[in-house]
């Protein structure tokens, strides 16, 4: 089993409000680096949430607090799956029913390589994508006003699939459950 530590270590590596590109190590929890609509970047620290949770707040975000409420991306563990994808945010979860680990981005966030995200996840059809969000999805919610696409190749690249805004699915299809390696809006 990934502990904690693993997991932040995997999380500085990368994360998102458009594409994102890599962070340096910092501690405690390491740092994220942001990439916004205008191509600005900002690095941020990741922070603890107090159920367990992990975030990161972009402080441009005018009139909001930096507390996990406005983050532009969060990490739920399991026993937070069972909590509705936020309004205004996409989720992508690691099994069907919207369960286990949780991956939420704020409206216009996303992420070109979700191995750059890591979580306690194991794949059946991908093992060497365990630890990482790289093929572990089985269900998501888009609760944005925005389209989002994932697609089966980082980049944006190969097999595309619509996350239509307001809609959600518990259960991808057979063909399409441990292959999603980019979320985007589209």
């Amino acid at each position: 089993m990934i502990g904690k530590k693993t997991v932040l270590a995997a999380m500085t590596a990368i994360a998102t409000l458009g594409l994102i590109a890599p962070a340096a190590s910092a501690a405690p929890y390491g740092t994220i680096t942001l990439t916004r609509a205008d191509n600005s970047t900002v690095t941020l620290p990741w922070q603890a949430g107090p159920d367990g949770s992990f975030y990161a707040v972009d402080p441009l975000k005018k009139g909001r607090s930096s507390g996990i409420e406005n983050a532009a991306v969060r990490l739920r563990p399991p026993s937070l799956s069972g909590q509705p994808c936020l309004t205004d945010s996409v989720c992508i979860y690691q099994d069907a029913n919207w369960q286990g680990w949780v991956l939420e981005f704020d409206a216009g966030g996303g992420t070109g390589h979700l191995g750059y995200y890591g979580c306690d996840c194991h794949s059946t059809h991908h093992p060497d994508s365990d630890g990482t969000w790289s093929d572990q999805m089985s269900s998501w919610q888009n609760n944005t006003n925005l389209n989002y696409c994932w697609s089966f190749d980082s980049g944006a690249q190969g097999e595309r699939h619509l996350m239509a805004r307001g809609e959600a699915v518990n259960a991808v299809t057979a063909h399409e459950n441990d292959e999603a390696t980019s979320v985007f809006t589209c």
